[in-house]
């Protein structure tokens, strides 16, 4: 299930359009076979084919549902996989303190799991609890609580290595390079998504691949600009009377950040915009 829905997302419009048919297909036979095993391993799919295609409200009303059949089937796998769903999507749609408070569910949920019950949840692509906190951690940095952003995502990354699951450690590289863009940690930046694309090339995760390399082109244009910067390198209006700061981002207003380097109230990354509070994220990031 897992490879065939990889594969079905990461191929062109017209593959992509026909897994979302057929997901919502398999969710009608599954109703009618009156609530079968693999029902929620169906749904959680058609929530991913949907947020790979760019469907943010369609997906997260389907992550939705999956929560509540979760719920009533007291399916604690199921359970983690929802948490991580809904609050991934409530992200990439703007609702970022439900974001936050769904991964820090995720978190809690992941905490009170056996060991058994983690391994079954990675049905659904990743480590839930790897998984977990690196989606807490990009919600952490909109709300402004960047250092919080780190430590979660520094967690992260260790999960995913403690468990040794290729696809987990993919995943959680590309959220650690996007994070470490934002905070003009270019060179950490650049070797996250080298791993990830690493990892991908060898394991054959084809949306992975594309995505590491756009941010590993984005950290090598954020390294030129660093050195003064070039013809041709991107400038915008981030860059005009903002003095440079030392030192951790200091917080104002709660959900406000102030400019640590060349941060104004909105920055762009490679084409990625995002508001200093939150109000965009790039329909781009939406993966799963």
């Amino acid at each position: 299930m897992q490879q065939t829905s990889e594969g079905l997302t990461t191929t062109g419009l017209l593959v992509q359009f026909m897994a979302v048919a057929i997901f919502a297909r398999a969710r009608k036979l599954c109703e009618r076979l009156g609530d079968p095993p693999e029902y929620l391993q169906v749904v959680h799919w058609h929530s991913v084919v949907l947020a790979v295609r760019g469907e943010l409200p369609q997906a997260r009303e389907v992550s939705t549902t999956l929560l509540a059949l979760a719920r009533a089937r007291g399916d604690r796998p199921a359970l983690l996989t929802a948490f991580r769903a809904v609050g991934l999507m409530n992200l990439l749609t703007g609702r970022i303190v439900e974001a936050r408070e769904m991964t820090e569910q995720t978190v809690k949920e992941f905490s009170a799991s056996s060991d058994g019950e983690r391994a079954a949840a990675r049905a659904a692509g990743q480590d839930a609890g790897a998984a977990g906190l690196a989606v807490m951690s990009w919600a952490l940095w909109l709300l402004g609580h960047p250092d919080q952003a780190v430590d979660r995502m520094v967690a992260g990354l260790q999960r995913a290595d403690a468990v040794k699951h290729p696809h987990t450690q993919a995943y959680v590289s590309y959220y650690a390079s996007v994070l470490y863009a934002l905070w003009r940690e270019v060179a950490a930046a650049h070797s996250h998504a080298e791993r990830c694309l690493l990892l991908s090339e060898e394991h054959g995760f084809r949306q992975w691949q594309g995505l590491a390399r756009v941010m590993r082109g984005i950290s090598a244009a954020g390294s030129c600009r660093s050195r003064g910067g070039r013809r041709g390198c991107p400038r915008g209006p981030h860059r005009a009377g903002v003095k440079a700061t030392a030192g951790r981002r200091r917080l104002g207003r709660a959900g406000e950040v102030r400019e640590r380097r060349a941060f104004g109230p909105s920055h762009c990354l490679g084409g990625c915009c995002v508001r200093r509070y939150g109000a965009r994220w790039h329909r781009g990031n939406a993966v799963c």
